[in-house]
């Protein structure tokens, strides 16, 4: 018996020299119950830590008759370990009358900081154990969702930036705990309202989890490992998604991430580019049945009212929608006239003037497009392009939208390239791509383009 008790207090000791979980010098605090666990926790503390450096708090929820016998056991605890103590009590004139989980969360959460605070103390202990983690799993699996939310609970975990939440019995099933209590003469409390099977933990506490024990008696165990194992291999995913999320940020192509790694890398990339907006898995397989389809080189995944993910061939660019709004709102349609300079959107400008142009005296970045117009040519527009805009070519036509897809500009763009029409709405020059074919003995107007160098 003696080596049994012996052997659990060298697993907690172990457990905070392995994990790293804090240094003798360190100020704890321990948000501890009236149960088994922080009693346990308690018990294990006075053995191993410095008992001035340990701050025991306590919460009265005020939610059940004997909250307040509890209470005063915790005090009485901590003194008798020469542990300072801290206590919140938490009126049931100010629960909530809906979501009163949510609310003592954050309660608890708030007493702990500004406790930790007074203190400066650096970490937070709690009493989770073995079987927290083997439930947690369970439920988990139960209600569904992503394979990372299986991991295990973790030894550490950032609670502020000055202060962590340790957990040095999580490694220990539960009946080790209540044994060592036993032996070790320990009095605890039981929380009536942790047998209320209306509580899905609690159905998986008393039935469920049994059941797998009466089938394997190493049911907690194995659980436990496989909660390490989907962390583990998390871990390893997360830093294989990390170096493929630095290429597609730095050049927004997606070329070079292989299919099984996609989504992760898709997933990391919206998390971090948009951590606001819930992505839904259907979304996730959506975008990537778009982007590896061949016959489909642009396309668009909306995400929600504000952003869109478009997909230009190698490319996936996070676009906000209210941006071709705007095009559409700011339309071009311009009227142009002979021998005048006019600014094109795209900073640069250019000039209709009859062929009489001598090359030697244009600007050294000036580019000429011949066009031929008759008398009932004029006026002449600038305009965005409509549905059916084609350009003429030696032997045929060809659509404008054609154009812009084997120049590969980019699907979001397209609407915002500016084309310079006749008064018959015929193209004659889509701006920085391509010109209406005509020819040399028939060219009696030129425009002079000189584009934005900046």
């Amino acid at each position: 018996m003696k080596r049994q008790l012996i052997k659990l207090m060298q697993q907690v000791k172990n457990n905070i020299t392995k994990q790293q979980l804090f240094l003798p010098t360190e100020t704890l605090v321990v948000a501890a119950s009236a149960g088994v666990d922080s009693q346990v926790l308690l018990a294990s503390l006075a053995q191993l830590h410095a008992a001035p450096k340990i701050i025991v708090a306590h919460i009265n929820h005020d939610m059940r008759a004997q909250a307040a016998t509890e209470a005063t056991f915790v005090a009485q605890q901590a003194k008798q370990y020469g542990f300072k103590y801290e206590e919140l009590i938490w009126p049931q004139t100010q629960h909530p009358k809906h979501g009163i989980e949510a609310a003592g969360r954050e309660v608890r959460y708030r007493f702990l900081a500004q406790i930790a605070a007074k203190y400066h103390a650096s970490k937070i202990l709690t009493a989770h154990h073995a079987n927290d983690v083997a439930e947690t799993f369970l439920m988990k699996l139960m209600r569904g969702g992503r394979w990372e939310q299986l991991g295990s609970i973790q030894w550490t975990r950032a609670f502020n930036a000055q202060t962590d939440i340790v957990r040095p019995l999580l490694n220990i099933p539960k009946k080790d705990l209540i044994a060592y209590a036993h032996q070790n003469n320990l009095q605890w409390y039981e929380d009536a309202s942790n047998q209320d099977l209306n509580y899905t933990r609690n159905r998986i506490r008393h039935t469920l989890l049994p059941q797998m024990i009466t089938e394997n008696p190493q049911a907690v165990s194995q659980l436990n490992q496989y909660a390490r194992q989907i962390t583990h291999v998390d871990e390893m995913v997360t830093e294989q998604v990390e170096l493929y999320l630095k290429t597609v940020q730095q050049t927004q192509y997606w070329d070079k991430i292989p299919k099984s790694w996609f989504q992760a890398t898709l997933k990391a990339y919206l998390a971090v580019e948009v951590p606001n907006v819930s992505i839904k898995e259907n979304q996730l397989h959506q975008i990537e049945n778009l982007y590896f389809n061949v016959t489909r080189p642009n396309g668009k995944v909306v995400l929600n009212k504000e952003y869109e993910l478009v997909k230009t061939y190698q490319k996936i660019a996070l676009i906000r929608r209210q941006t071709k709004v705007i095009h559409r709102r700011n339309s071009l349609d311009n009227v142009i006239t002979l021998n005048k300079w006019y600014l094109l959107p795209n900073g640069g400008k250019f000039i209709v003037k009859q062929k009489v142009t001598n090359p030697h005296n244009l600007n050294n970045s000036a580019i000429i497009i011949p066009i031929h117009l008759e008398d009932d040519a004029w006026p002449l527009r600038l305009r965005y392009r409509k549905d059916g805009d084609a350009i003429g070519l030696k032997n045929g036509h060809q659509k404008v939208a054609r154009v812009l897809i084997d120049a590969k500009v980019p699907f979001e763009e397209r609407d915002a390239i500016p084309l310079l029409t006749d008064a018959h709405n015929q193209v004659l020059w889509v701006v920085d791509y391509k010109a209406n074919w005509v020819r040399p003995d028939q060219v009696n107007y030129e425009v002079i383009y000189i584009p934005d160098t900046k």
